[in-house]
C-alpha cells in the first residue's frame, strides 16, 4: 500500500488517475474535473451570475499537475488556469458521483 496519494494522467483517454494511500483508486475525466474546479473564478461559471457577462469557454485539456502539500493536487489546464486546488477528499467525492 502506498504511503501517499499519487496521480498520473492518461492523455489518450483524457483521464486523471488517482491512487489513494488506502489502496482505493479512481479515474476522473478531464471534462468533469474542469467543470468541477473549486476556485472562485470557476464557481462563478457554475453558479448564478450576470447573464449579460460573457465568459470564455474553459480549456479542458489538462497540461499538468502539481502536488499541493500533503492534502491536494493543483491541476494546470491548457489555457494556463491553475488556481483550482483539488483536495484528496474532493477527488474522492467526484469519483463517487
Amino acid at each position: 500500500m502506498p504511503k501517499t496519494n499519487v496521480v498520473a494522467t492518461d492523455t489518450e483517454r483524457k483521464v486523471l488517475m488517482v491512487k489513494f494511500k488506502d489502496g482505493a483508486s479512481a479515474e476522473l475525466a478531464w471534462d468533469l474535473l474542469r467543470d468541477a474546479c473549486p476556485c472562485a473564478e470557476c464557481k462563478e461559471l457554475h453558479g448564478p451570475s450576470d447573464p449579460l457577462k460573457l465568459l470564455p469557454m474553459p480549456n479542458k485539456n489538462l497540461a499538468g499537475f502539481e502536488y499541493t502539500g500533503n492534502y491536494a493536487v493543483t491541476l494546470i489546464w491548457g489555457d494556463g488556469h491553475r488556481t483550482g486546488i483539488f483536495t484528496w477528499a474532493y477527488l474522492r467525492e467526484l469519483a463517487a458521483a
